[in-house]
Formats: structure tokens, C-alpha cells, sequence
């Protein structure tokens, strides 16, 4: 079922999102900048960030080359975690949220604007998961370019692999997306994903 609202658009969920240079959020139909996130919900990212990796805390901590967020350790972990704009909340406020039940995405998508340049790449930001794989750098690009025009034979090339090393990467990615069968059906989750 393909959904036609974004999170926080019409429930009290929150989709936090970069827009022109400011990571705003979306709930309750409203749109608002990243200070006014409620108490709970910033408790949340601070408990997140306190289960990280000594990398994630020590790129918080000391800064980094590329930082595309001006904003505090919260703001800017926030900012790479959860910065795409999809179809999915961050934070999913359950029906019983005066019993503090958040539940947070594991992993998004979105074309931030230091990829391939940041030195927190892949440590701050995470990858989607999807039926309980997290996808991989090569497996968003193969769905980008499953999304233009070009070839098998042209996406290959593009991305600088053997046929036979991209057919497997693609039966891969197929298997991990739901054991797909069409170029058709990979776009359709690329899509819902925010990777185009």
C-alpha cells in the first residue's frame, strides 16, 4: 500500500527533515525548526546518541571536516541521522505515549549535501533497513540507477563493475528488498525509501 501523506502531516508522529539549510519537523500537520522538538523526543536522541559507538560520541564531541550542521551535538546527530524527508516517522509516538513508548527509525536515506565528503560518513548517518537487512552504499546506487533509463550493461559501467560482480550485487539486492522480480518493483521501494 502506497501511503500519500508524510509522517507528522496528519498524525503525532515526527519526521525531522533539512530544509535549506535547517533541520526542521513535521507533526500534527505542522512544520517547525528542530528547537521547538518537544522534551521527550530530544530525550530520546540524547539516549540514542549514549548507546552509540565511542566513534559517533567522539565525532559529537571533537567536531568534523564537512560538518554540514551548525547546530549542537544533539542538533547535528539528528541533523545526519534522520535529515532525509520519507515516508517514514523518526520518532512513531504510540497510542500509550504518556507511557513514554517512542519508536525510532533505524537507519534513513537522504541526499545530504556532504556526501562522499564527510569524514562522519556511514558513522553518523546510517542506511535504511529493510526486512531486517541494512542496506549498503552499492545498493542504493544500483537502485538509483535502476531508476533511470540506462541498462544493466550502462549500470554496470557507471559503476565501474564486471557484469557478472553487478548481476550479483543486483540478485542481492533483490533478495534483500523482498525477493523482487522487476526493475519496476525495486523503484517502487527505492521510492518509499527516498532514494532517487
Amino acid at each position: 500500500m502506497t501511503t500519500t501523506h508524510y509522517p507528522g502531516m496528519v498524525s503525532s508522529d515526527y519526521e525531522l527533515f533539512h530544509y535549506r539549510d535547517e533541520l526542521k519537523f513535521m507533526s500534527d500537520g505542522h512544520i517547525q525548526p528542530f528547537n521547538k522538538l518537544p522534551l521527550d523526543i530530544l530525550a530520546a536522541i540524547q539516549d540514542l546518541i549514549s548507546n552509540e559507538t565511542q566513534d559517533v560520541q567522539g565525532f559529537l564531541i571533537n567536531g568534523f571536516e564537512n560538518n554540514p550542521c551548525s547546530g549542537n551535538a544533539v542538533e547535528t546527530f539528528a541533523y545526519c541521522r534522520f535529515g532525509g524527508l520519507d515516508f517514514t516517522a523518526d520518532f512513531k509516538v504510540s497510542a500509550a505515549h504518556y507511557e513514554g513508548t517512542i519508536k525510532i527509525q533505524d537507519g534513513e536515506y537522504w541526499d545530504c549535501p556532504v556526501r562522499g565528503s564527510c569524514a562522519a560518513e556511514g558513522v553518523l548517518c546510517k542506511m535504511p533497513v529493510v526486512n531486517g537487512e541494512r542496506l549498503l552504499p552499492v545498493d542504493v546506487q544500483i537502485m538509483k540507477l535502476l531508476h533511470t533509463s540506462d541498462t544493466n550493461e550502462m549500470i554496470a559501467d557507471r559503476l565501474d563493475l564486471p557484469m557478472g560482480t553487478y548481476h550479483l550485487y543486483k540478485k542481492n539486492l533483490y533478495r534483500k528488498l523482498g525477493n523482487l522480480q522487476t526493475r519496476h518493483e525495486v523503484t517502487r521501494v527505492a521510492d518509499s525509501l527516498n532514494i532517487r
